[in-house]
This record gives structure tokens, C-alpha cells and sequence, in this order.
């Protein structure tokens, strides 16, 4: 009888465990919210490095986007190229005569190179990606996606860091289709 039992309790204590990993499984496919008012089509959010330099899930989401569709005069697809609009290049520290040794993109948006970028769909995170270590301390994040301005240029590239590793998120028709019904999507 015993024997009887403690494979009735093993059969019950498997199942349990099997509905919560497929519950936690559906939990973790569904994209998060970032933007619950969903206030634009297409945002670049921010998370902070400093409120918790040891707990990447820890760390504060912007409240404010860094970017927004208003924000961008063009997006060009192929490339994935964001020319900014010249009132956001007015309220930013785009210098494009400035030597770019000193200044990172992250310097430029205002935030830390050790922050990461989201990229949001209408409320929804798409991406996380990261930016450029400043020059005097490495070339690189070890993020898959990277921003990162180039020299004597107003434009952000959101570029894969080595294309052969990853699959390329910043394609997602969402992100298409947002950009595409703002009017700044240029696909060439």
C-alpha cells in the first residue's frame, strides 16, 4: 500500500511541477510592457546601470523614452539608421564637428555607456540592446545589438555587434510596421 501511495504522490507533486514550468514558459514568450499608456508607436527606453550595478532584472526603466518616433526624421530599414530631426539634434549634444574620442553615444543621449537600451513597440519591448564602451575603456559591450553614432554623423546605428551570432531582432515586423505608420520608415 505504501508503494501504492508514494507513486500516487510522485505522479501528483510531476504533474504540478510540469504545469507551473509551462506556465512560467507562456510567461516568459509574452513580450513585457514598458509603456502601459502605450503613449508612442515607436521609443527607445533606458535601464539604468546605476540602480543596480549587480542585478541586471533589478534595474530602473526610464520613465521618459530617450528617442521617440517624433524624435526621427528618417529610420532607414536596411541599414538601421536613425536620422534625427533637428530639434532633437538642438536639445542633445550631437556636435557632429566634435572629436568623437572623448564622447560616446551614451554620452550624447545624456546616460551611462553602462545602461542598456529597450526598444519598445507600442508599450511592448521588442529588444534589449547596449552601447559602444567608451573608447578609453573598451571597444565594445558584450551585447549582441549595439547604438552607436558614428563619427561626423547625426545618425544612430543600431548595429548587430557580430552578425554571425545572433539572429537579427532589430527586423521584427512589429518595429517595421510601427516606423512604417509613424512616417519616418525609409526602406531602402
Amino acid at each position: 500500500m505504501s508503494g501504492e501511495l508514494c507513486k500516487k504522490v510522485f505522479s501528483i507533486i510531476f504533474l504540478i511541477l510540469v504545469l507551473f514550468s509551462s506556465t512560467a514558459c507562456d510567461k516568459k514568450q509574452k513580450d513585457p510592457i514598458i509603456d502601459k499608456a502605450a503613449s508612442y508607436k515607436f521609443a527607445i527606453y533606458y535601464k539604468s546601470f546605476d540602480s543596480a550595478p549587480n542585478s541586471p532584472e533589478d534595474r530602473k526603466i526610464s520613465e521618459k523614452p530617450l528617442i521617440t518616433e517624433h524624435d526621427i526624421k528618417n529610420y532607414y530599414w536596411t541599414s538601421h539608421k536613425i536620422e534625427f530631426t533637428d530639434e532633437f539634434l538642438k536639445n542633445h549634444n550631437f556636435d557632429i564637428d566634435n572629436d568623437f574620442e572623448l564622447f560616446s553615444t551614451s554620452d550624447k543621449l545624456g546616460i551611462s555607456d553602462l545602461d542598456t537600451a529597450l526598444i519598445v513597440v507600442k508599450g511592448k519591448l521588442i529588444y534589449e540592446a547596449g552601447f559602444p564602451l567608451k573608447p578609453y575603456r573598451s571597444s565594445y559591450s558584450g551585447d549582441e545589438i549595439v547604438l552607436e553614432v558614428a563619427p561626423k554623423s547625426n545618425m544612430l546605428h543600431i548595429a548587430l555587434n557580430d552578425p554571425s551570432k545572433s539572429k537579427d531582432l532589430r527586423k521584427d515586423d512589429r518595429i517595421y510596421n510601427a516606423l512604417k505608420e509613424a512616417g519616418v520608415l525609409v526602406e531602402k
